[in-house]
């Protein structure tokens, strides 16, 4: 019982480390997260740890925020003790002004964005993986990511917090770095 206890929470903290450090863009975070030799299948991206890192930083140049949350995770022993993670998304972002995905549109051609205005997108899939413990370390060793549903929308643009707020930042200078609590380097904990 405690060995599938310490299993799970291994996996909980896999999943949200790698949300964490794609919603920071904290690229060696999310390298911590997988195996060398990791496939990752994100449908308009599959292959190895590398180019998915490329990928994702070209892609959430585009974002301006972003916010991963993860609901629901099952945890099932496969072969050798493999795991299989089933965990639950949902992903907000926002793009920067002027910036429209033309993977939304049919005929790729960039609508219209109205004046003042960002496009938001909701996406609710799911984290297929199977994660392996190797050296002492659990890692993702493949992932496959299953799309439920997408909802996209254009919003004003205006983040209307009080001057003195803490507001969330995409890189090492969110809050959460600048508190000391964590740095990128340090992985898995």
């Amino acid at each position: 019982m405690l060995d599938h206890l310490g299993r799970r929470l291994s996996c909980e903290d896999l999943e949200n480390r790698y949300c964490r450090g794609v919603d920071r863009q904290d690229w060696a975070l999310v390298r911590s997260c997988y195996h060398p030799d990791a496939v990752d299948n994100h449908g308009a991206y599959c292959g190895g740890v590398d180019g998915l890192i490329q990928w994702l930083a070209s892609r959430h140049g585009q974002i301006s925020r972003s916010l991963h949350y993860v609901t629901n995770i099952l945890v099932d022993v496969l072969d050798h003790g493999a795991l299989l993670v089933e965990a639950y998304n949902m992903t907000f972002q926002r793009f920067k002004p002027g910036i429209v995905r033309s993977d939304m549109v049919e005929d790729k051609a960039v609508p219209h964005i109205p004046k003042g205005q960002v496009l938001e997108t909701e996406v609710r899939c799911r984290f297929i993986d199977r994660v392996e413990q190797r050296a002492g370390e659990w890692r993702i060793a493949s992932r496959a990511v299953v799309y439920e549903s997408f909802k996209a929308s254009f919003i004003l643009e205006a983040d209307s917090f009080p001057a003195e707020a803490a507001v969330g930042k995409r890189d090492g200078t969110d809050p959460l770095y600048r508190a000391g609590a964590i740095r990128s380097d340090q992985g898995p904990s």
